[in-house]
């Protein structure tokens, strides 16, 4: 076998750092795993997939809107990695779901729809907007309810 490149090395950190998303519970480790990564490459495609997968881990962590945040990354920082792009944002949009800001949600989905018309992103951006469909957002202050004690009493 020939050696491998660094580039080569690099990307086989990243698969075996996905794995370990998939099986180990060791969540810090691999977040520290996926900064180390992060701070050795300037290759998009690598940041790209060691942002998902730190959203992923985010997001298995009930961390939604630290998820969202890292999948954002994606389309701002790498946009170029057209493959990961639309799959990114839609997950983005699930975490405003989780994080009850569903008319956040509901135009987020609405506009993967227009952006990517016919794809399996618009076709599932479509079915979940429909199912958050009319549902206010859930995380705005609620102004608090009159006391009756300021009102002047009725006679």
């Amino acid at each position: 076998g020939l050696p491998l490149s660094e580039g080569q090395k690099l990307k086989l950190k990243v698969i075996k750092l996905d794995v370990e998303r998939q099986t180990s519970s060791d969540y810090g480790s691999i977040l520290a795993q996926a900064d180390n990564i992060l701070g050795s490459t300037d290759d998009s495609g690598i940041s790209a997939a060691v942002w998902n997968i730190k959203a992923e881990i985010f997001a298995k962590k009930k961390e939604w809107e630290q998820a969202m945040m890292a999948y954002l990354r994606i389309p701002v920082l790498f946009g170029t990695q057209m493959d990961r792009v639309p799959d990114a944002e839609l997950n983005a949009a699930r975490m405003l779901v989780k994080m009850k800001r569903y008319e956040d949600a509901s135009q987020f989905f609405t506009r993967l729809v227009d952006q990517y018309p016919g794809s399996a992103v618009a076709e599932a951006a479509g079915k979940e907007k429909a199912a958050i469909n009319g549902m206010k957002n859930q995380d705005q202050e609620v102004a608090p309810a009159e006391d009756s004690k300021d009102k002047p009493a009725q006679s």
